[in-house]
């Protein structure tokens, strides 16, 4: 095993961690210097965690978020694209990763790659019934709306008026009660889903 993959044997020998995120009761920790994403399964932080890429990493070091569905890995880059990683622990069979373009599926518009006005800074993916990805557009104070794998974009949460002078720093989509929640400047707004 190379020093680049070393697996962390205690919180004492995590290098950068640069994002943690839960799925399925499954912890996924970014830790930059190893290059690595490193699994816990049933967030057991007492066992060595599994490395979630075999043959194939991708670059991992302008990460500024990430999300897991199931077995995929979405890897928010700072310029605003988005890594996906398609998790395989057969033997033989690699783990492999794409960047898939966002497609604009609004009415007049479907199939256009769809261009985001600045980039994306957080990353959320929500559960059944409507299984999706949102993407904090901090400028615009903007929440886009896309679909797994795809990333099909049907639309964009938004509001009417500026909520607080400067940009967005976080959002929270809740979609069992259809609730987000958007920060900003020392508050937090919330608005129900149509």
């Amino acid at each position: 095993e190379s020093d680049r993959l070393k697996r962390p044997e205690s919180t004492d020998d995590w290098g950068q961690i640069a994002g943690f995120t839960l799925d399925q009761g499954g912890a996924y920790v970014l830790d930059r210097p190893s290059r690595g994403v490193w699994i816990y399964p049933r967030s057991e932080f007492n066992v060595e965690p599994t490395f979630f890429f075999n043959e194939e990493i991708p670059d991992v070091q302008n990460v500024v978020d990430l999300t897991v569905n199931r077995e995929d890995l979405y890897l928010l880059q700072s310029d605003g694209s988005i890594t996906l990683c398609f998790y395989s622990n057969f033997a033989g069979v690699p783990t492999r990763c794409t960047q898939p373009p966002y497609q604009d599926r609004r009415p007049g518009r479907e199939n256009i790659p769809l261009v985001p006005p600045g980039p994306f800074t957080q990353i959320q993916n929500t559960l059944p019934p409507d299984p999706s990805l949102f993407l904090l557009e901090p400028q615009s104070q903007a929440i886009s709306h896309f679909r797994l794998r795809s990333l099909a974009f049907p639309r964009q949460y938004m509001p009417a008026q500026p909520l607080s002078p400067g940009s967005a720093t976080a959002c929270f989509v809740e979609n069992l009660t259809r609730r987000m929640f958007l920060a900003g400047a020392g508050q937090v707004y919330y608005a129900v889903m149509p």
